[in-house]
């Protein structure tokens, strides 16, 4: 922990500032238990519960995600790397069997046109987004797909082509935006497929150094606020393409990091004034790890950040790693902790300063928790192997508030959580966070309940709901559900700053019948509510594109069609959303359930009928879509296994030419067995149990040992060689060939040395125990 001051204290009261110190009070009372329980000359963190937080993970993995989990529909790319990453990190165990066939048939269903579209983040029909494809790509890695990863390279380099603008950045999809994020993705992207490089990268270089703020982070876009995710993905970024002098003020940046990490509770923030976040642990920690590994020594406090990890951060009763004390654990959450963790156990070096050079000691040796985390990727034990094989990244922080409703919160911690506290997430930078807003929206509109309302909503024996159930989502996101799923989408918009009234809150929207449109059983499928205020960027567009001029607001919107004459007879148009009901500013002196009956459940009957037939159409284009994906991966699946097969003949053609080749010169060597000056005497026991003594030249590769023993085995001693072509011809065919000797040969003589772990082209004279005589014994694998 830190016991200096922070550098500077903002007096100034304001949301943050007081949710800062909730957070303070209780991580100062999280430590002082600690210390009291501690001997005060030598205090013991807690333990990583390493068998818990594997158990939560591989939970997850083992089985389908529950029903809530449909809001997370575009984002089941980001669930299955968190989930595999984090069960890598902290087991060091590559994944099962199943799991990695599991992946790579998870992956392959979203692949868009071999990758002419990118990978898209869910099914149904979602587009292609550079954030789904990266993380993808490293799943498939993390899965040892690397086929897949070769096969579309080649569409995914146009694709990335078609999303790079004039000054040297990315696009996250065809329209999207352009930051710091989608470059970086851009590069590892590029890098992990191992593509020609030389006009994707160009400027990029130049307009990532121009993101650098005069705070001394990294901006998403030039002259913006620095914030951590940025500034890791952009100093990741410049070791992708290999760090030159000049890319960045080092000393403006590690000034700025340093700030981020909090003194009381050790762990970082994203950005000034804003709360600690433990996935912060690994994007700034991870650039902390960066700049560390040229530096040459510890640039932060890595005890601190440990403290905070295993005091703070774990949840000891489901598994699972959190935000902070008072949050529930999530995917997200756990998988940038243990790579946050493994960037404060161990010391990073690298001389070279690209992102496959680095060398990782643990700080104790036999201490840590966690592999060595590649600090430029953030993605498993260091592996030093050729980009199209492997190469890893860390994950953007995206959409990691989805989980904050699935974990059964105590109702008053949820009630708790401030609009700033909630935006201290990564999240808030990297992408807009429906939950949390609808969170803040959903309490604001609790402060407007009676007490007789809110005692009967916390009263389980009233069993009363006070207010609907809100979508947990963006209004997009609950809009999709209206249009693809055939849905009754209703939408209450408030503005806060100009209420003409609250006869709609107060008679409607907290009406037993109004609410009961969706609790009710026969209901509950097909109506879902989204609301949201005018600071709510969506809520005010929704409000511009519906002509709302009252507010509150209150409508219901379906999908409608209608019927038209054709020279074949009726047609029907194709479906468009529509609002079909609506009430604005207030209901005079109207009765309540007559006007819920007439505007809501009236108009609801009327299109239903039509509305189900939409769905069953909607469900059949669904299970046809379905079934020709199926069909398309069987198919794929099938041209696989018949390349492999081709492959595998292939190979063994070519096995069995190279020992006829070979054959010729072993024969040589048996007909000069008499002449023994110069020579190895090595006796083999084979695998029938038989023993054959040979005499090898001394500077023969120990090669020939075992083509001796395959060509004995095969019986191809008695035979003479039939093999055609010249030497220079079989040279330049066998060059990168290595036959696939299927035994070992070992020495009977403790420590029993085998023959096996030696590089072939070895001579036999500088193996000591098999020159100038040995015992072999074949073990067939």
């Amino acid at each position: 922990m830190l016991t200096a001051p922070p550098i500077a204290e903002d007096d100034y009261l304001c949301e943050t500032t007081v949710e800062q110190q909730k957070v303070s009070d209780t991580i100062k009372e999280i430590y002082e238990k600690l210390l009291n329980e501690s001997n005060r000359d030598e205090v013991f963190d807690n333990e990583i519960n390493v068998d818990l937080h594997l158990k939560y993970v591989e939970s997850y993995l083992d089985e389908p995600l529950p029903d809530p989990y449909y809001v997370l529909d575009a984002s089941q790319s980001w669930v299955t790397y968190w989930l595999t990453n984090a069960h890598v990190t902290l087991s060091g165990e590559d994944l099962s069997d199943d799991l990695k066939k599991l992946v790579s048939e998870k992956v392959n269903s979203l692949v868009i046109d071999e990758g002419r579209g990118g990978i898209a983040g869910g099914p149904n029909m979602h587009m292609g987004h550079m954030a789904s494809t990266y993380v993808l790509l490293l799943s498939l890695v993390l899965a040892e797909d690397f086929a897949s990863v070769d096969r579309i390279k080649d569409n995914l380099h146009g694709w990335l082509l078609s999303l790079k603008n004039d000054d040297g950045s990315f696009a996250m999809h065809k329209g999207g935006e352009s930051d710091t994020r989608s470059t970086y993705c851009a590069l590892v992207i590029s890098s992990l497929s191992n593509m020609d490089t030389t006009e994707l990268w160009a400027g990029t270089r130049q307009w990532l150094s121009s993101c650098q703020t005069y705070e001394g982070g990294f901006s998403g876009v030039p002259d913006t606020e620095a914030h951590g995710g940025y500034t890791y993905c952009a100093v990741a970024a410049f070791y992708l393409m290999g760090r030159q002098e000049g890319d960045f003020n080092e000393a403006s940046l590690l000034r700025w990091l340093a700030d981020r990490q909090l003194s009381l509770e050790g762990g970082f923030s994203g950005r000034s004034n804003k709360l600690v976040d433990v996935c912060y642990s690994y994007w700034v920690g991870g650039a902390f790890a960066l700049l560390e590994s040229s530096i040459g020594t510890d640039v932060f406090n890595k005890e601190a950040l440990i403290s905070y990890i295993s005091n703070c951060c774990q949840d000891l009763k489901r598994g699972g790693l959190k935000d902070k004390p008072g949050k529930s654990p999530d995917f997200y959450h756990t998988n940038y902790a243990l790579c946050g963790l493994s960037m404060a156990e161990y010391r990073f070096k690298n001389d070279k300063g690209d992102a496959y050079s680095f060398s990782a000691e643990e700080r104790i040796a036999g201490s840590s928790y966690t592999i060595p985390v590649n600090p430029a990727f953030g993605w498993l034990i260091f592996l030093f192997i050729a980009p199209i094989t492997v190469a890893a990244v860390v994950a953007l922080s995206l959409l990691s508030k989805f989980f904050s409703f699935l974990y059964l919160d105590d109702s008053e911690a949820q009630r708790r959580r401030s609009a700033s506290e909630t935006a201290t997430t990564s999240c808030n930078a990297l992408v807009n966070d429906p939950i949390s807003k609808v969170e803040r929206f959903v309490r604001a509109l609790e402060e407007n309940l009676s007490p007789e309302q809110l005692y009967s909503s916390n009263n389980p024996d009233r069993n009363v709901a006070a207010l609907p159930p809100f979508f947990q989502g963006s209004y997009t996101q609950a809009l999709y559900m209206a249009i693809n799923r055939g849905k009754f989408l209703y939408v209450y918009l408030t503005n806060p700053s100009n209420e003409s009234s609250s006869s709609i809150f107060d008679h409607i929207v907290t009406n037993p019948k109004f609410i009961s449109i969706f609790t009710s059983e026969n209901r509950n499928n097909q109506n879902i509510i989204w609301g949201g205020d005018l600071t709510n960027s969506e809520a005010y567009q929704l409000a511009n594109s519906l002509n709302v001029t009252k507010f509150p607001f209150l409508g219901v919107l379906c999908l409608t069609r209608t019927s038209t004459m054709t020279p074949q007879g009726p047609s029907k148009t194709p479906p468009k959303i529509s609002l079909i009901s609506k009430i604005q500013g207030g209901i005079g002196e109207g009765d309540p359930d007559k006007l819920i009956q007439s505007k809501f459940i009236k108009r609801a009957l009327k299109y239903e009928p039509e509305l189900a037939l939409i769905r069953a159409e909607l469900k059949d284009k669904y299970m046809s879509e379905m079934v020709r994906k199926q069909q398309n991966a069987d198919y794929q699946q099938s041209l696989l296994k018949d390349r492999q097969k081709k492959a595998q003949k292939a190979q063994k053609r070519l096995a069995a030419d190279y020992l006829r080749w070979k054959q010729s010169h072993i024969l040589e060597l048996r007909s000069q067995q008499d002449d023994r000056e110069g020579k190895a005497r090595i006796a083999i026991k084979m695998a029938g149990g038989n023993r054959e003594t040979f005499y090898f030249p001394e500077n023969s590769p120990i090669e020939d040992i075992f083509l001796f023993v395959e060509l004995h085995q095969k019986s191809l001693l008695e035979e003479e060689s039939n093999f055609t072509l010249s030497q220079v011809e079989a040279e330049e065919k066998f060059r990168d060939f290595s036959y696939p000797y299927q035994f070992r040969l070992v020495s009977p003589v403790p420590p029993l040395p085998s023959l096996s772990d030696y590089d072939k082209s070895t001579p036999v004279k500088d193996v000591g125990f098999i020159y100038p005589s040995g015992l072999l014994m074949v073990e067939r694998l």
